[in-house]
Protein backbone atom coordinates (compact mmCIF):
# COMPACT_ATOMS: atom_id res chain seq x y z
CA UNK A 1 0.00 0.00 0.00
CA UNK A 2 1.27 3.66 -0.72
CA UNK A 3 1.76 5.59 2.12
CA UNK A 4 -1.15 8.36 2.20
CA UNK A 5 -0.19 10.63 5.48
CA UNK A 6 3.71 10.45 4.53
CA UNK A 7 2.30 12.37 1.32
CA UNK A 8 0.17 14.31 3.33
CA UNK A 9 3.19 15.07 5.98
CA UNK A 10 5.37 16.33 2.54
CA UNK A 11 2.25 18.56 1.03
CA UNK A 12 1.55 20.22 4.80
CA UNK A 13 5.64 20.72 4.67
CA UNK A 14 5.27 22.96 1.00
CA UNK A 15 2.38 24.49 2.77
CA UNK A 16 4.22 25.99 5.19
CA UNK A 17 7.66 26.88 3.86
CA UNK A 18 6.12 27.92 0.57
CA UNK A 19 9.70 26.45 -0.71
CA UNK A 20 11.01 28.37 -3.18
CA UNK A 21 8.16 31.12 -3.20
CA UNK A 22 8.67 32.79 0.53
CA UNK A 23 12.02 31.80 0.54
CA UNK A 24 12.35 34.89 -1.77
CA UNK A 25 10.00 37.03 -0.97
CA UNK A 26 12.95 38.46 1.38
CA UNK A 27 14.68 39.07 -1.34
CA UNK A 28 11.58 41.01 -3.54
CA UNK A 29 11.97 44.15 -4.72
CA UNK A 30 9.00 44.52 -7.08
CA UNK A 31 5.80 43.24 -8.28
CA UNK A 32 6.33 44.01 -12.43
CA UNK A 33 5.77 42.09 -15.23
CA UNK A 34 9.27 42.01 -15.61
CA UNK A 35 9.60 39.09 -13.57
CA UNK A 36 7.46 36.80 -16.61
CA UNK A 37 9.93 38.15 -19.62
CA UNK A 38 12.54 35.74 -19.20
CA UNK A 39 10.07 32.31 -18.92
CA UNK A 40 7.93 33.90 -21.86
CA UNK A 41 11.32 34.70 -23.75
CA UNK A 42 12.28 31.02 -23.24
CA UNK A 43 9.21 29.54 -24.57
CA UNK A 44 8.54 31.36 -27.43
CA UNK A 45 12.16 30.74 -28.31
CA UNK A 46 12.53 27.90 -27.79
CA UNK A 47 9.95 26.98 -29.88
CA UNK A 48 10.80 29.51 -32.59
CA UNK A 49 14.16 28.50 -33.17
CA UNK A 50 13.44 24.52 -33.45
CA UNK A 51 10.83 25.35 -36.21
CA UNK A 52 13.09 27.67 -38.23
CA UNK A 53 15.48 25.58 -37.98
CA UNK A 54 13.81 22.50 -38.67
CA UNK A 55 12.36 24.51 -42.05
CA UNK A 56 15.77 25.26 -42.93
CA UNK A 57 17.37 22.13 -42.30
CA UNK A 58 18.05 21.00 -45.94
CA UNK A 59 19.97 24.33 -46.18
CA UNK A 60 21.99 23.82 -43.58
CA UNK A 61 22.56 19.91 -43.61
CA UNK A 62 22.81 18.24 -46.82
CA UNK A 63 22.85 14.85 -45.57
CA UNK A 64 21.63 12.58 -42.66
CA UNK A 65 19.66 15.75 -41.67
CA UNK A 66 18.94 15.43 -38.05
CA UNK A 67 15.56 17.10 -36.11
CA UNK A 68 15.71 20.88 -36.28
CA UNK A 69 14.81 21.05 -32.51
CA UNK A 70 18.49 19.05 -32.22
CA UNK A 71 20.61 21.33 -34.02
CA UNK A 72 21.08 23.28 -30.68
CA UNK A 73 21.91 22.58 -27.60
CA UNK A 74 18.67 23.72 -25.89
CA UNK A 75 20.19 25.08 -22.45
CA UNK A 76 22.59 27.77 -25.00
CA UNK A 77 18.55 29.24 -25.75
CA UNK A 78 17.72 29.27 -22.03
CA UNK A 79 21.07 31.51 -22.08
CA UNK A 80 19.71 34.40 -23.82
CA UNK A 81 16.40 35.03 -21.66
CA UNK A 82 18.79 34.11 -18.89
CA UNK A 83 21.19 37.16 -19.57
CA UNK A 84 18.10 39.56 -20.51
CA UNK A 85 16.29 38.40 -17.20
CA UNK A 86 19.58 39.72 -15.51
CA UNK A 87 19.71 43.19 -17.29
CA UNK A 88 15.78 44.42 -17.04
CA UNK A 89 14.89 42.85 -12.92
CA UNK A 90 15.90 45.21 -10.61
CA UNK A 91 18.58 44.79 -7.80
CA UNK A 92 22.25 44.49 -7.69
CA UNK A 93 23.65 42.03 -9.33
CA UNK A 94 24.56 39.92 -6.20
CA UNK A 95 20.59 39.74 -5.20
CA UNK A 96 19.92 38.61 -8.87
CA UNK A 97 22.44 35.85 -8.67
CA UNK A 98 20.91 34.59 -5.07
CA UNK A 99 17.61 34.02 -6.27
CA UNK A 100 18.82 32.55 -9.78
CA UNK A 101 20.77 29.65 -7.82
CA UNK A 102 17.96 29.52 -5.02
CA UNK A 103 15.77 28.78 -8.26
CA UNK A 104 18.12 26.31 -9.64
CA UNK A 105 19.20 24.95 -5.93
CA UNK A 106 15.31 24.05 -5.18
CA UNK A 107 14.37 20.82 -3.90
CA UNK A 108 12.07 19.97 -6.84
CA UNK A 109 14.77 21.06 -9.41
CA UNK A 110 17.87 18.88 -7.83
CA UNK A 111 15.55 15.90 -7.10
CA UNK A 112 14.65 15.79 -11.17
CA UNK A 113 18.27 16.40 -12.27
CA UNK A 114 19.20 12.98 -10.29
CA UNK A 115 16.14 11.17 -10.97
CA UNK A 116 17.34 11.93 -14.90
CA UNK A 117 20.64 10.34 -14.82
CA UNK A 118 19.49 7.46 -12.78
CA UNK A 119 16.55 6.88 -15.38
CA UNK A 120 18.71 7.08 -18.01
CA UNK A 121 21.30 4.57 -16.76
CA UNK A 122 18.52 2.21 -16.34
CA UNK A 123 16.96 2.24 -19.73
CA UNK A 124 20.49 2.33 -21.72
CA UNK A 125 21.71 -0.37 -18.94
CA UNK A 126 18.09 -2.49 -19.80
CA UNK A 127 18.84 -1.53 -23.90
CA UNK A 128 22.28 -3.21 -23.76
CA UNK A 129 21.07 -6.53 -22.13
CA UNK A 130 18.41 -6.81 -25.08
CA UNK A 131 15.46 -6.26 -22.68
CA UNK A 132 13.62 -4.52 -25.36
CA UNK A 133 13.13 -7.37 -27.60
CA UNK A 134 12.70 -9.45 -24.53
CA UNK A 135 9.51 -7.52 -23.87
CA UNK A 136 8.74 -7.46 -27.43
CA UNK A 137 9.01 -11.25 -27.47
CA UNK A 138 6.41 -11.98 -24.62
CA UNK A 139 4.55 -8.67 -24.76
CA UNK A 140 3.09 -9.12 -27.91
CA UNK A 141 1.63 -12.10 -26.73
CA UNK A 142 -0.72 -10.11 -24.50
CA UNK A 143 -1.27 -6.84 -26.33
CA UNK A 144 -1.51 -7.28 -29.88
CA UNK A 145 0.58 -4.42 -31.68
CA UNK A 146 -2.17 -3.03 -33.60
CA UNK A 147 -3.89 -2.08 -30.38
CA UNK A 148 -0.58 -1.45 -28.20
CA UNK A 149 -0.91 2.56 -28.47
CA UNK A 150 -4.50 2.64 -26.84
CA UNK A 151 -3.04 -0.16 -24.22
CA UNK A 152 -0.85 1.99 -23.42
CA UNK A 153 -2.82 4.83 -22.55
CA UNK A 154 -5.05 2.47 -20.22
CA UNK A 155 -2.16 0.52 -18.23
CA UNK A 156 -0.33 4.07 -17.89
CA UNK A 157 -3.26 5.38 -16.58
CA UNK A 158 -4.08 2.62 -14.40
CA UNK A 159 -0.41 2.72 -12.98
CA UNK A 160 -0.25 6.78 -12.45
CA UNK A 161 -3.52 6.84 -10.95
CA UNK A 162 -2.43 4.07 -8.09
CA UNK A 163 1.15 5.81 -7.88
CA UNK A 164 -0.02 9.36 -8.37
CA UNK A 165 2.60 10.37 -9.61
CA UNK A 166 3.19 10.67 -13.22
CA UNK A 167 7.22 10.76 -13.46
CA UNK A 168 7.15 8.15 -11.79
CA UNK A 169 4.90 6.65 -14.11
CA UNK A 170 6.77 7.21 -17.40
CA UNK A 171 9.77 6.21 -15.68
CA UNK A 172 8.71 2.86 -14.60
CA UNK A 173 6.24 1.74 -17.48
CA UNK A 174 8.35 4.57 -20.12
CA UNK A 175 10.75 1.82 -21.51
CA UNK A 176 8.33 -1.09 -21.48
CA UNK A 177 6.31 0.89 -23.87
CA UNK A 178 8.77 2.22 -26.25
CA UNK A 179 10.77 -0.85 -25.91
CA UNK A 180 7.45 -2.85 -27.48
CA UNK A 181 6.81 0.25 -30.06
CA UNK A 182 10.78 0.04 -31.54
CA UNK A 183 10.09 -3.44 -32.15
CA UNK A 184 7.16 -3.03 -33.90
CA UNK A 185 8.35 0.02 -35.73
CA UNK A 186 5.66 2.00 -34.31
CA UNK A 187 5.38 5.85 -34.27
CA UNK A 188 7.33 6.49 -30.88
CA UNK A 189 5.74 9.60 -30.80
CA UNK A 190 2.62 8.53 -31.06
CA UNK A 191 3.20 6.01 -28.15
CA UNK A 192 4.69 8.90 -26.20
CA UNK A 193 1.52 10.72 -26.39
CA UNK A 194 -0.41 8.28 -25.31
CA UNK A 195 2.18 7.32 -22.42
CA UNK A 196 2.06 10.99 -21.54
CA UNK A 197 -1.77 11.42 -21.31
CA UNK A 198 -2.01 8.47 -19.15
CA UNK A 199 0.41 9.75 -16.57
CA UNK A 200 -1.03 13.01 -16.44
CA UNK A 201 -4.52 11.53 -16.09
CA UNK A 202 -3.60 9.78 -13.12
CA UNK A 203 -1.77 12.38 -11.97
CA UNK A 204 -4.51 14.79 -12.00
CA UNK A 205 -7.52 12.08 -11.00
CA UNK A 206 -5.76 10.19 -8.08
CA UNK A 207 -6.90 10.67 -4.24
CA UNK A 208 -2.81 10.23 -3.09
CA UNK A 209 -1.07 12.26 -5.77
CA UNK A 210 0.73 15.51 -4.58
CA UNK A 211 -1.55 17.52 -6.98
CA UNK A 212 -4.41 16.17 -5.44
CA UNK A 213 -3.67 16.47 -1.68
CA UNK A 214 -2.23 19.73 -2.39
CA UNK A 215 -5.80 21.09 -4.08
CA UNK A 216 -7.88 19.58 -0.99
CA UNK A 217 -5.59 21.69 1.36
CA UNK A 218 -5.64 24.82 -0.23
CA UNK A 219 -9.38 24.39 -0.73
CA UNK A 220 -10.34 22.75 2.45
CA UNK A 221 -12.23 19.66 0.41
CA UNK A 222 -11.86 15.92 1.36
CA UNK A 223 -9.64 13.84 -1.49
CA UNK A 224 -12.96 12.29 -2.05
CA UNK A 225 -15.27 14.90 -2.62
CA UNK A 226 -12.98 16.02 -4.81
CA UNK A 227 -12.22 13.15 -6.76
CA UNK A 228 -15.94 12.51 -7.29
CA UNK A 229 -16.26 16.08 -8.77
CA UNK A 230 -12.73 16.20 -10.91
CA UNK A 231 -14.22 12.54 -12.22
CA UNK A 232 -17.40 14.15 -13.71
CA UNK A 233 -15.36 16.08 -15.58
CA UNK A 234 -12.69 14.44 -17.12
CA UNK A 235 -14.82 11.06 -17.51
CA UNK A 236 -16.02 12.28 -20.81
CA UNK A 237 -12.60 13.35 -22.05
CA UNK A 238 -11.08 10.27 -20.71
CA UNK A 239 -14.01 8.22 -22.99
CA UNK A 240 -13.45 10.42 -26.16
CA UNK A 241 -9.68 9.92 -25.43
CA UNK A 242 -9.63 6.11 -25.27
CA UNK A 243 -12.04 6.02 -28.56
CA UNK A 244 -9.87 7.61 -30.18
CA UNK A 245 -6.29 5.81 -29.02
CA UNK A 246 -7.88 2.72 -29.65
CA UNK A 247 -9.49 3.42 -33.37
CA UNK A 248 -6.95 6.31 -35.20
CA UNK A 249 -3.55 4.59 -33.98
CA UNK A 250 -5.30 1.34 -34.72
CA UNK A 251 -2.06 -0.14 -37.28
CA UNK A 252 -3.35 -2.95 -39.24
CA UNK A 253 -0.45 -4.62 -40.52
CA UNK A 254 1.93 -3.61 -37.75
CA UNK A 255 4.44 -6.88 -37.04
CA UNK A 256 6.96 -7.17 -34.52
CA UNK A 257 10.54 -8.03 -35.75
CA UNK A 258 12.01 -9.16 -32.31
CA UNK A 259 13.87 -12.14 -32.03
CA UNK A 260 12.77 -15.51 -30.70
CA UNK A 261 13.87 -16.22 -27.25
CA UNK A 262 13.85 -18.96 -24.99
CA UNK A 263 10.91 -17.67 -23.01
CA UNK A 264 12.52 -17.92 -19.65
CA UNK A 265 15.52 -16.14 -20.50
CA UNK A 266 12.91 -13.46 -21.87
CA UNK A 267 11.01 -13.39 -18.28
CA UNK A 268 14.91 -12.96 -16.38
CA UNK A 269 15.86 -10.13 -18.60
CA UNK A 270 13.04 -8.07 -17.82
CA UNK A 271 12.47 -8.99 -14.48
CA UNK A 272 14.17 -6.11 -13.87
CA UNK A 273 11.56 -3.51 -15.62
CA UNK A 274 9.09 -5.74 -13.39
CA UNK A 275 10.91 -5.02 -10.34
CA UNK A 276 11.19 -1.25 -10.50
CA UNK A 277 6.89 -1.38 -11.83
CA UNK A 278 6.25 -3.02 -8.40
CA UNK A 279 8.04 -1.46 -6.38
CA UNK A 280 7.44 1.87 -7.48
CA UNK A 281 3.62 0.72 -7.19
CA UNK A 282 3.98 0.09 -3.34
CA UNK A 283 5.25 3.68 -3.01
CA UNK A 284 8.67 3.10 -2.72
CA UNK A 285 10.79 6.58 -3.31
CA UNK A 286 11.83 6.99 -7.22
CA UNK A 287 15.78 6.73 -5.90
CA UNK A 288 15.18 3.65 -4.46
CA UNK A 289 12.71 2.44 -7.41
CA UNK A 290 15.69 3.29 -9.90
CA UNK A 291 19.01 2.33 -8.54
CA UNK A 292 17.07 -1.15 -7.34
CA UNK A 293 16.99 -1.52 -11.16
CA UNK A 294 19.87 -0.59 -12.16
CA UNK A 295 21.95 -3.36 -9.92
CA UNK A 296 18.74 -5.58 -10.91
CA UNK A 297 19.72 -4.83 -14.77
CA UNK A 298 23.54 -5.74 -13.89
CA UNK A 299 23.02 -8.91 -12.09
CA UNK A 300 20.71 -9.97 -15.05
CA UNK A 301 23.27 -9.10 -17.54
CA UNK A 302 26.05 -10.74 -15.80
CA UNK A 303 24.35 -13.92 -14.84
CA UNK A 304 22.94 -14.55 -18.31
CA UNK A 305 26.28 -13.37 -20.39
CA UNK A 306 23.70 -10.44 -22.39
CA UNK A 307 26.69 -7.78 -22.10
CA UNK A 308 28.53 -10.08 -24.57
CA UNK A 309 25.88 -9.07 -26.93
CA UNK A 310 27.42 -5.47 -26.99
CA UNK A 311 30.66 -6.05 -28.31
CA UNK A 312 29.90 -5.74 -31.99
CA UNK A 313 27.97 -2.56 -31.11
CA UNK A 314 29.30 1.22 -31.70
CA UNK A 315 29.70 2.28 -28.67
CA UNK A 316 32.41 3.91 -27.68
CA UNK A 317 33.82 1.84 -25.11
CA UNK A 318 33.52 -1.69 -27.36
CA UNK A 319 34.55 0.01 -30.75
CA UNK A 320 38.06 1.74 -28.98
CA UNK A 321 38.75 -1.77 -26.69
CA UNK A 322 37.12 -4.56 -28.07
CA UNK A 323 36.46 -3.85 -32.02
CA UNK A 324 37.27 -7.19 -33.47
CA UNK A 325 35.11 -9.72 -30.68
CA UNK A 326 31.71 -11.55 -32.29
CA UNK A 327 29.58 -11.81 -29.87
CA UNK A 328 28.82 -15.30 -28.11
CA UNK A 329 24.66 -14.77 -28.70
CA UNK A 330 22.21 -16.86 -26.55
CA UNK A 331 19.14 -15.58 -27.31
CA UNK A 332 17.78 -18.48 -28.79
CA UNK A 333 19.77 -20.95 -26.89
CA UNK A 334 22.26 -21.59 -29.83
CA UNK A 335 26.15 -20.41 -29.53
CA UNK A 336 28.00 -18.26 -32.36
CA UNK A 337 30.42 -20.81 -33.35
CA UNK A 338 33.59 -17.63 -34.00
CA UNK A 339 31.83 -15.64 -30.53
CA UNK A 340 33.84 -14.81 -27.39
CA UNK A 341 32.57 -14.77 -24.24
CA UNK A 342 34.23 -11.63 -22.46
CA UNK A 343 36.06 -12.06 -19.31
CA UNK A 344 34.55 -10.89 -16.02
CA UNK A 345 36.72 -7.44 -16.14
CA UNK A 346 35.59 -6.94 -19.29
CA UNK A 347 31.40 -7.11 -18.86
CA UNK A 348 32.23 -4.79 -16.27
CA UNK A 349 33.47 -2.49 -18.19
CA UNK A 350 31.07 -2.97 -20.53
CA UNK A 351 28.21 -2.43 -17.95
CA UNK A 352 29.91 1.35 -16.44
CA UNK A 353 30.12 2.20 -20.19
CA UNK A 354 26.72 1.62 -20.24
CA UNK A 355 25.59 3.69 -16.89
CA UNK A 356 27.65 6.49 -18.43
CA UNK A 357 26.68 6.78 -21.30
CA UNK A 358 22.96 6.64 -20.14
CA UNK A 359 23.78 9.91 -17.49
CA UNK A 360 25.13 11.70 -20.52
CA UNK A 361 21.88 10.58 -22.52
CA UNK A 362 20.21 12.64 -19.86
CA UNK A 363 22.80 15.84 -19.55
CA UNK A 364 20.75 17.82 -21.99
CA UNK A 365 17.66 18.31 -19.95
CA UNK A 366 19.51 18.12 -16.47
CA UNK A 367 21.32 21.56 -17.57
CA UNK A 368 17.79 22.53 -18.88
CA UNK A 369 15.93 21.81 -15.87
CA UNK A 370 18.56 24.01 -13.75
CA UNK A 371 18.57 26.68 -16.14
CA UNK A 372 14.79 26.80 -15.84
CA UNK A 373 14.51 26.71 -11.60
CA UNK A 374 17.12 29.73 -12.17
CA UNK A 375 14.80 31.62 -14.09
CA UNK A 376 11.73 30.55 -12.10
CA UNK A 377 14.07 32.03 -9.02
CA UNK A 378 14.48 35.17 -10.96
CA UNK A 379 10.87 35.72 -11.46
CA UNK A 380 10.28 34.99 -8.29
CA UNK A 381 12.22 37.81 -7.24
CA UNK A 382 10.71 40.44 -9.47
CA UNK A 383 7.02 39.37 -8.45
CA UNK A 384 5.89 38.06 -11.93
CA UNK A 385 3.44 35.66 -10.69
CA UNK A 386 2.24 38.62 -8.07
CA UNK A 387 1.74 40.75 -10.92
CA UNK A 388 -0.23 38.44 -13.26
CA UNK A 389 -2.53 37.46 -9.60
CA UNK A 390 -3.68 41.41 -9.91
CA UNK A 391 -3.92 41.50 -13.27
CA UNK A 392 -6.15 38.53 -13.34
CA UNK A 393 -8.06 40.10 -10.22
CA UNK A 394 -8.72 43.15 -11.90
CA UNK A 395 -10.37 41.52 -15.02
CA UNK A 396 -13.05 39.37 -12.16
CA UNK A 397 -16.25 40.70 -12.28
CA UNK A 398 -18.42 37.85 -11.17
CA UNK A 399 -19.04 34.33 -10.90
CA UNK A 400 -18.19 33.34 -13.64
CA UNK A 401 -15.05 35.34 -14.40
CA UNK A 402 -13.99 34.40 -11.17
CA UNK A 403 -13.47 31.00 -12.85
CA UNK A 404 -11.89 31.54 -16.31
CA UNK A 405 -9.30 33.86 -13.40
CA UNK A 406 -8.82 31.03 -11.71
CA UNK A 407 -8.04 28.62 -14.40
CA UNK A 408 -5.63 31.52 -15.66
CA UNK A 409 -3.94 32.25 -12.36
CA UNK A 410 -3.26 28.38 -11.81
CA UNK A 411 -2.41 27.71 -15.51
CA UNK A 412 0.27 30.76 -15.24
CA UNK A 413 1.49 29.52 -12.15
CA UNK A 414 2.74 25.80 -13.69
CA UNK A 415 3.90 27.58 -16.42
CA UNK A 416 5.95 29.89 -14.61
CA UNK A 417 7.21 27.47 -11.71
CA UNK A 418 7.02 24.13 -14.53
CA UNK A 419 5.95 22.36 -11.92
CA UNK A 420 2.09 21.74 -10.70
CA UNK A 421 2.31 20.96 -6.85
CA UNK A 422 4.10 23.64 -6.35
CA UNK A 423 2.05 26.28 -8.54
CA UNK A 424 -1.03 24.99 -6.71
CA UNK A 425 0.06 25.55 -3.01
CA UNK A 426 1.63 29.16 -3.89
CA UNK A 427 -1.71 30.19 -5.89
CA UNK A 428 -3.77 27.86 -3.78
CA UNK A 429 -4.47 30.55 -0.83
CA UNK A 430 -5.36 33.00 -3.72
CA UNK A 431 -7.57 30.98 -5.39
CA UNK A 432 -9.42 30.39 -1.96
CA UNK A 433 -10.14 33.84 -1.67
CA UNK A 434 -11.62 34.05 -4.86
CA UNK A 435 -13.45 30.99 -4.31
CA UNK A 436 -15.21 32.63 -1.29
CA UNK A 437 -15.69 35.93 -2.20
CA UNK A 438 -17.85 34.76 -5.27
CA UNK A 439 -19.57 32.18 -3.13
CA UNK A 440 -18.36 29.15 -5.71
CA UNK A 441 -18.50 25.74 -5.31
CA UNK A 442 -15.23 24.57 -3.51
CA UNK A 443 -15.18 20.63 -5.02
CA UNK A 444 -15.71 22.21 -8.32
CA UNK A 445 -12.74 25.10 -7.72
CA UNK A 446 -10.36 22.25 -6.28
CA UNK A 447 -11.01 19.82 -9.46
CA UNK A 448 -10.30 22.91 -11.17
CA UNK A 449 -7.08 23.86 -8.95
CA UNK A 450 -5.63 20.59 -10.10
CA UNK A 451 -7.00 20.10 -13.98
CA UNK A 452 -5.42 23.36 -15.10
CA UNK A 453 -1.55 22.79 -13.86
CA UNK A 454 -2.19 19.30 -14.99
CA UNK A 455 -3.03 19.98 -18.65
CA UNK A 456 0.33 22.50 -19.04
CA UNK A 457 2.18 20.34 -16.90
CA UNK A 458 2.11 17.89 -19.63
CA UNK A 459 2.06 20.04 -22.47
CA UNK A 460 5.48 22.44 -21.54
CA UNK A 461 8.42 21.43 -23.37
CA UNK A 462 10.35 22.24 -20.41
CA UNK A 463 8.34 20.23 -17.63
CA UNK A 464 9.84 16.92 -16.45
CA UNK A 465 7.25 15.12 -17.97
CA UNK A 466 7.97 16.01 -21.57
CA UNK A 467 11.94 15.93 -20.74
CA UNK A 468 12.03 12.42 -19.31
CA UNK A 469 9.32 10.99 -22.04
CA UNK A 470 11.37 12.76 -25.15
CA UNK A 471 14.97 11.71 -24.11
CA UNK A 472 13.52 8.27 -23.04
CA UNK A 473 11.79 7.66 -26.23
CA UNK A 474 14.84 9.21 -28.29
CA UNK A 475 17.01 6.07 -26.46
CA UNK A 476 14.84 4.03 -29.14
CA UNK A 477 15.37 5.68 -31.87
CA UNK A 478 17.56 3.83 -34.81
CA UNK A 479 19.99 5.35 -36.78
CA UNK A 480 18.06 5.78 -39.76
CA UNK A 481 14.85 7.57 -38.27
CA UNK A 482 14.53 11.07 -37.28
CA UNK A 483 14.64 12.32 -33.29
CA UNK A 484 11.30 13.15 -32.05
CA UNK A 485 10.70 16.42 -30.00
CA UNK A 486 7.98 17.60 -27.74
CA UNK A 487 6.06 18.91 -31.26
CA UNK A 488 5.95 15.38 -32.37
CA UNK A 489 4.12 14.55 -28.95
CA UNK A 490 1.93 17.50 -28.59
CA UNK A 491 0.35 15.96 -31.81
CA UNK A 492 -0.84 12.88 -29.91
CA UNK A 493 -1.63 14.44 -26.34
CA UNK A 494 -5.84 14.16 -26.88
CA UNK A 495 -6.48 13.53 -23.38
CA UNK A 496 -4.59 16.60 -22.33
CA UNK A 497 -6.74 19.05 -25.07
CA UNK A 498 -10.16 17.19 -24.28
CA UNK A 499 -9.46 17.68 -20.14
CA UNK A 500 -8.93 21.87 -20.59
CA UNK A 501 -11.75 22.17 -23.51
CA UNK A 502 -14.03 19.81 -20.75
CA UNK A 503 -13.03 22.16 -17.79
CA UNK A 504 -14.01 25.41 -19.99
CA UNK A 505 -17.04 24.21 -21.20
CA UNK A 506 -17.75 23.60 -17.15
CA UNK A 507 -17.37 26.61 -16.72
CA UNK A 508 -19.18 28.77 -19.68
CA UNK A 509 -22.31 26.38 -19.01
CA UNK A 510 -23.59 26.63 -15.53
CA UNK A 511 -26.27 24.30 -16.46
CA UNK A 512 -23.63 21.59 -16.41
CA UNK A 513 -23.06 22.30 -12.25
CA UNK A 514 -26.77 21.85 -11.93
CA UNK A 515 -26.58 18.79 -13.97
CA UNK A 516 -23.68 16.68 -11.74
CA UNK A 517 -25.12 17.46 -8.72
CA UNK A 518 -28.43 16.30 -9.93
CA UNK A 519 -30.14 13.03 -7.54
CA UNK A 520 -28.89 10.62 -9.76
CA UNK A 521 -25.33 11.42 -9.82
CA UNK A 522 -25.85 11.43 -5.77
CA UNK A 523 -26.82 8.33 -5.66
CA UNK A 524 -23.93 6.80 -7.70
CA UNK A 525 -21.66 9.44 -5.47
CA UNK A 526 -22.91 7.62 -2.18
CA UNK A 527 -22.35 4.24 -3.54
CA UNK A 528 -18.54 5.01 -3.78
CA UNK A 529 -18.82 6.78 -0.40
CA UNK A 530 -19.98 4.06 1.45
CA UNK A 531 -17.00 1.91 -0.08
Amino acid sequence: MINVPKKQKKVEKLLQEQTLTTNLLDLKKEVSFRGLVPLLLFVILFILVGIILDIFKQEIFSKNNPMGFYLIFAPIIILIPTIIGFLIIKGNFTTKLNAFLKGSADQNILIMVFIYLLSGSFAQLMNIIGASSAIAFLGFKVIPPAILVGGVFLISAIISTAMGTSVGTIVAFGPIAFGMAAQANLNLAMVGGALLCGAMFGDDLSVISDTAIASCRTQDVTPQSRFLFNWKILIFAAIITIILFFTVTYVKYAKVNSERWIWWRALLTILPFFVVLVVALCGVNVFIVLISGIFGAIIVGFSLSQFNQWVTATGDLTSSYLPSLTPARMLNGSLNPNGHFLSGLDKFLVATDAIKNGMLSMAEIAFLALFTGGLAGLSELSGGLEWATEKINQKIKGKKSAQFGIATLTSVADIALANNTIAIIVVGPMVKEIRQKYDLNKNKIAAFVSIFPAVFQGLIPYGAQMLILVSMANNYVTSNQTPISFLDVWKYAWYLYLLFFSAIIFISFNSLERYLTASWWKGITNIFRKK
